[in-house]
């Protein structure tokens, strides 16, 4: 026998819980689905995605909501268009349109890994980097809010470690030259070649999580102006593809901005403030010792108690 879905039972709509009451957020989480996002070269890329899409239950007797509504209403929108500010707001609004009378706020999180190509310090190589992004939207009371989140890694060394090598290289010039009068250049030059790593500073691979929420104005998603500003701000950035020079570039950035995390969280801090295009921002950053088996870190809020969490 063949049901039709008239049929067929509905055991959310038709039935009451056991237990009333509303609940703030109920939905799916890490949907797999697909965004087009517009680089800022005006290239459209197709991107593997995780939503996480949830409305809150203000109806007290109902049983539950409609999950597969919120599943068909996240694929149908990010496959129509580009992922933007307006469609956000679009896909919010019609997750509580098809709750009527279930739902008065909704709320969504994207997570991708936006892929940018980067050139090398010095040669002619490029490499890919994929930057993780989490955008996360809420409409609730006619109030539409949106935060934008990306992760950038660097490299950090301790200026703590520098200072306590050059002490050590410093006291075995003395010692193997406090009988000289007289020092010639090429004497120096060999000698560096020789003992020049008798001590080497440590430094290790960090990043730095930041959220922000845009001024009321914008109508993009700056991601990669966020990501660019924060890397040159704190100028070294990992790389990806290098020849020998882009390597002896990159341990000369490391040595001209030997950085704390206090050091990297000032600077980033004072980027952000100097950013037009938002009004709030939190980030975090984790130092990757490797020097002790824990982690260094430090955060700055500015009218946003909290950043988002990346799940990737």
């Amino acid at each position: 026998m063949t049901l039709s879905n008239a049929n067929l039972p509905d055991i959310a709509s038709e039935s009451t819980p056991e237990i009333g009451g509303a609940i703030d957020r109920v939905g799916m989480s890490r949907i797999e689905s697909m965004v087009r996002f517009r680089s800022t070269d005006e290239v459209v890329m197709h991107l593997p995605a995780y939503i996480d899409a949830t409305v809150n239950l203000s109806a007290t007797n109902a049983k539950g909501i409609h999950m597969s509504r919120l599943y068909l209403q996240v694929q149908k929108s990010l496959e129509e268009s580009e992922l933007s500010i307006n469609r956000l707001k679009s896909l919010l609004t019609s997750m509580i349109e098809t709750h009527d009378e279930l739902s008065d706020a909704a709320f969504v999180a994207i997570e991708f890994k936006l892929p940018l190509k980067q050139l090398a310090l010095k040669s002619e190589l490029s490499g890919w980097r994929h930057y993780p992004i989490r955008i996360e939207g809420k409409l609730q009371n006619g109030k539409f809010d949106l935060r934008v989140a990306v992760r950038v890694t660097y490299s950090s060394t301790c200026p703590c470690s520098a200072s306590l090598s050059r002490s050590l290289l410093a006291g075995k010039f003395e010692e193997d030259f406090d009988s000289h009068r007289w020092l010639s250049i090429s004497s120096v030059r060999s000698w560096l070649d020789e003992n020049g790593s008798i001590a080497t500073p440590h430094s290790q691979r960090s990043y730095v999580d930041t959220t922000i929420r845009l001024n009321d104005d914008q109508k993009s998603i700056p991601v990669e102006l966020l990501i660019s500003e924060i890397e040159t701000t704190l100028n070294t950035p990992v790389q990806a593809a290098v020849k020998r020079p882009d390597e002896q570039e990159f341990a000369r950035l490391n040595g001209a901005n030997l950085m704390f995390c206090e050091d990297a969280a000032r600077r980033i801090k004072r980027a952000l403030d100097e950013l037009a295009i938002l009004n709030a921002y939190h980030f975090r950053i984790n130092h990757l010792e490797s020097l002790h088996p824990h982690d260094a870190v430090a955060e700055i809020s500015n009218h946003l108690e909290c950043g988002v969490r990346f799940n990737n």
